[in-house]
């Protein structure tokens, strides 16, 4: 099974980890949405092992974004991909280790509401199995966190690796839809 998704994606991956039953791994340059998040949480809930490798970067620590602390308290795996191992960008997931979830799409507001995206779904367990080794090889390289920074907007603006523009904008897509004052 292909599929190719160039619209609705954040419903399509939810739905794949929903029938998540043993595991899922993800590695994500940038990740700001709460809906893919929670469905992160229920994996865990469940009782199936969720790892997450996330790129070091301004947008994953924000307040607007969802605490990556809270995912770690409910059993949730963090590793942080700093520029030691070259500039993280990949965005994938595999599920259960039959399932691969990849393409343009980063878990944000951004990816979700502006950008012209796509994911590609399969089961070929010939790519499945790359993705998994390409995950393997990152872990090896990364430390499991024990917590998650959480920066202020002054921590924000003295950082270098931040465009304002895209940040702002990805700001006012989390305040509309989780109906917060921007």
């Amino acid at each position: 099974m292909e599929q190719a998704h160039f619209s609705q994606i954040r419903g399509k991956i939810i739905s794949y980890l929903d029938q998540a039953k043993e595991d899922v791994v993800i590695a994500m340059a940038w990740f700001t949405s709460v809906e893919l998040f929670d469905a992160l949480l229920l994996c865990l809930k469940r009782h199936v092992n969720v790892e997450l490798i996330l790129l070091d970067n301004a947008i994953n620590y924000m307040y607007y974004a969802p605490d990556f602390n809270v995912f770690i308290e409910n059993g949730g795996h963090l590793r942080i991909a700093d520029s030691s191992i070259g500039f993280m960008h990949h965005k994938f997931c595999v599920i259960d280790n039959k399932i691969a979830i990849t393409g343009s799409y980063n878990w944000t507001y951004y990816a979700e509401t502006r950008n012209v995206e796509n994911i590609l779904i399969t089961d070929n367990l010939e790519i499945v199995n790359l993705y998994l080794a390409e995950y393997k090889r990152l872990v090896n390289l990364l430390s499991m966190c024990s917590s998650c920074v959480r920066l202020s907007w002054d921590d924000i603006e003295a950082r270098e690796d931040v465009d304002f523009r895209e940040l702002n904008y990805e700001i006012e897509r989390i305040c509309e839809v989780q109906n917060k004052p921007i």
